[in-house]
């Protein structure tokens, strides 16, 4: 949230095996950027490390560029 403005997102969902996730994770364009997907990200790693996951997977289409790029 920036200045009560949702700005991005992002979903850890449980795999199994102490393996999560992370997917559903998008920035407003207007807020692209600014390296708040790697902060979500790394707000995420941290949230799994917590939730007690030992892997994190991401996966993305080789042609979606943005994500290559984050991922």
């Amino acid at each position: 949230m920036i200045e009560n403005e949702l700005v991005c997102t992002g979903a850890m969902t449980n795999e199994g095996n102490g393996e999560c996730r992370l997917q559903r994770m998008s920035v407003k364009k207007e807020f692209r950027g600014q390296g708040i997907a790697s902060m979500m990200v790394r707000q995420l790693e941290e949230r799994a490390k917590a939730a007690g996951y030992r892997n994190v997977v991401l996966e993305t289409n080789i042609a979606w560029n943005s994500a290559v790029n984050l991922y």
